[in-house]
């Protein structure tokens, strides 16, 4: 899913930009990734995107997750815990079920900080990251015509 920001400041190839951080992230299939992955400042989020369309400072764009980058952040944020709190109450400590719970438990705790290590390493991988797809209106107020924003 696309979201549309503000380009706040531009470093080499890539752009900081400020998203609607409340109402437009309840409809967004991307938010958790976001949420756990970009700082939040007064209710907006900010996050590094890249800049292939050459956006500068000021800039309305759309960014967007590749569907591939978000599905193996869904995976890793989700099922990777619940598989290690299953692997915990069934290969666990055998016994009663409250022990067996103790196994899940532990899985599960495990199983998150496995998860957020994970993400967080591969937010930092080169080509996995959010990035500029459209140039939507530039810093002068103009609207951008289709074709233009893709690069400038």
């Amino acid at each position: 899913m696309r979201q549309t920001g503000v380009v706040l400041r531009t470093e080499a190839d890539r752009a900081l930009v400020s998203m609607g951080g409340t109402e437009s992230c309840g409809a967004c299939g991307n938010r958790e990734f976001c949420r756990a992955l970009s700082p939040r400042t007064e209710g907006k989020l900010e996050s590094w995107v890249e800049n292939k369309a050459g956006a500068v400072k000021g800039d309305i764009v759309e960014v967007e997750l590749k569907p591939s980058y978000a599905l193996m952040v869904i995976a890793t944020t989700f099922l990777l815990p619940v598989a290690l709190m299953l692997l915990g109450y069934f290969a666990g400590p055998a016994g009663t079920p409250l022990r067996r719970a103790a196994g899940a438990g532990a899985g599960l705790v495990v199983g998150i900080a496995v998860s957020v290590f994970v993400n967080r390493s591969l937010s930092g991988r080169p080509g996995f990251s959010t990035e500029i797809v459209k140039l939507v209106r530039d810093a002068s107020c103009t609207e951008v015509t289709e074709g233009e924003g893709e690069s400038r």
